[in-house]
């Protein structure tokens, strides 16, 4: 499971060095025909992995890619037992 988490980290080193660029050609579509052409070529040229859309929130310690909380991201399942061995503090199993 941990090359998951080596490509997703490779997906978002991508994402962060072409960010920018994206962003002007992007606002390249919205300008003359001129700009809007040449934007939408280099566009097409980028990767497809430095897009947004192709990162994936995992979970650092499994990779597990469903049901990770991002506010600390853990899956569900290793947050469980963060919190029932004390590790996570501030939290605690809820019953009802």
């Amino acid at each position: 499971m941990r090359y998951k988490l080596v490509l997703d980290k490779k997906k978002r080193q991508l994402f962060r060095k072409n960010e920018i660029k994206r962003i002007c050609l992007k606002i390249g579509l919205r300008l003359k025909y001129k700009f809007t052409l040449k934007s939408i070529v280099e566009l097409a040229d980028l990767t497809r992995n430095s897009s947004i859309s192709k990162i994936q929130n995992r979970c650092f310690l499994t990779g597990r890619s469903k049901a990770v909380y991002r506010k600390f991201g853990v899956s569900r399942i290793k947050l469980r037992e963060m919190i029932l061995n004390g590790v996570q503090t501030g939290l605690r199993k809820s019953s009802w």
